[in-house]
């Protein structure tokens, strides 16, 4: 419960500070479509792609380094070789949202997964802190699972690196 209270705490936070500003920094606001891609270990290795809306302020003069952003996706998930049947492969699909403030990174996502085999489904949430650079973040979440049965035998601990790439955003750096 106090973990939860915390999480709540911490997303509130980041909340009103990203969305209290400066007129400068209102001028420097931007947004990207684009990629998302993330690879992490959550006791087994996954990897994710999806689509990321990603916004963000900046600093006059430097030219793309995020003080606050918040990137909003929906990406698909490929767990690779749980303990479940022997290491068999699990697929899914999330959504989430982060916020980052001056290097420091708060979210949560919602996860679903399956086998398409057995026609066992498992929801997961995990909110998360990490380290957010503009467009790649370094995060550590906690799967809060929907049921008590943990059956694909997915960890509660996630370690996940995060890319946001937008072609748009690049031409934007030069």
């Amino acid at each position: 419960m106090l973990k939860n209270l915390l999480t709540i705490l911490l997303l509130l936070l980041f909340t009103s500070t990203y969305a209290t500003g400066s007129d400068t920094a209102k001028e420097d606001y931007r947004s990207y479509p684009g990629i998302r891609t993330e690879i992490g270990w959550n006791e087994p290795w996954y990897a994710s792609l999806g689509f990321s809306y990603h916004m963000h302020m900046t600093q006059h003069g430097t030219h793309g380094m995020a003080i606050a952003s918040m990137v909003y996706y929906l990406s698909g998930d490929v767990h690779f070789g749980t303990t479940y049947k022997g290491g068999q492969t699990f697929y899914g699909y999330k959504t989430g949202v982060e916020f980052t403030l001056n290097g420091l990174l708060a979210g949560a996502e919602i996860k679903r997964l399956t086998d398409f085999s057995s026609g066992i489904t498992q929801t997961y949430c995990t909110p998360k802190l990490g380290f957010g650079f503009g467009f790649i973040n370094l995060h550590y979440g906690y799967n809060t699972f929907r049921d008590a049965k943990n059956t694909y035998d997915i960890g509660r601990h996630q370690v996940a690196l995060s890319i946001n790439f937008s072609p748009k955003m690049i031409k934007d750096l030069k």
